[in-house]
């Protein structure tokens, strides 16, 4: 009789630690499944305020004016700024689509040509070949789940513009607004920095004020500044 007293006491001792070890698991699990969902969650929120921004010259000024330089971040505004420099023609596109495809999905990627691609003269091949390379870049960012700045062309210093290189800048401009209109249409997060717009004076020329010099159309502090304006409210109005 004693030994069944002491066998159902042990049976008991057993049943009640096997259930305490159901409910543990079954609570870990839920706290991890909550832990997960709010560590995607706050992921998904530190990507939306990383920035990618490709380019050359032009882009390593901008990123040494936010205080960060090629190789080290930037942070400005609340925003973590990085930056991969890119090819020109004819390799622009594939550089460029590679640096997004390690972009975090829910970032911004902001994407230009530099002012030494564009020439004015006969420019309608031309800017067929670069709004291929644009599209090549859209699909990247498509692909990679990334926001996606597209950037129109840098306006030259008065000694170097000429009217059908003004002509190329805004007709790059409006296939460029053209392409993210599209582009949003069919869902993708997609938006214009006009550049062009916001550095050129009346004739399409660089503004005086903001170039490095008369004969050197790279940008300084004040460009920056009026372009940092135009950047935030796009980044903003993500938030």
């Amino acid at each position: 009789m004693r030994r069944i007293f002491v066998g159902l006491v042990a049976l008991l001792v057993v049943l009640g630690i096997a259930g305490c070890g159901g409910e543990d698991p079954a609570g870990g699990v839920q706290e991890a499944e909550t832990t997960g969902s709010d560590a995607r969650a706050d992921a998904s929120a530190d990507a939306s305020r990383e920035v990618l921004v490709l380019g050359r010259s032009v882009m390593t000024g901008w990123m040494e004016h936010w205080g960060g330089d090629a190789s080290d971040a930037a942070s400005w505004e609340g925003y973590t700024i990085t930056f991969r420099e890119i090819e020109g023609p004819p390799g622009i596109a594939t550089s460029a689509a590679d640096a997004i495809s390690q972009a975090d999905a829910g970032s911004t990627v902001l994407f230009k040509f530099c002012f030494v691609d564009f020439n004015g003269g006969e420019y309608d091949d031309e800017l067929d070949t670069y709004m291929e390379y644009v599209t090549e870049v859209a699909d990247a960012a498509d692909a990679a789940g990334v926001r996606l700045i597209l950037g129109t062309a840098l306006p030259k210093v008065e000694g170097e513009n000429t009217p059908e290189l003004v002509d190329e800048h805004r007709e790059f401009a409006r296939r460029v607004e053209e392409l993210a209109a599209e582009r949003r249409d069919a869902g993708q997060d997609v938006v214009v920095l006009d550049l062009n717009a916001v550095l050129s004076d009346g004739e399409g020329a660089l503004e005086k004020g903001y170039a490095v010099s008369s004969d050197d159309s790279h940008l300084k502090g004040a460009a920056y500044d009026a372009l940092d304006v135009e950047l935030l409210k796009l980044l903003g109005d993500r938030d």
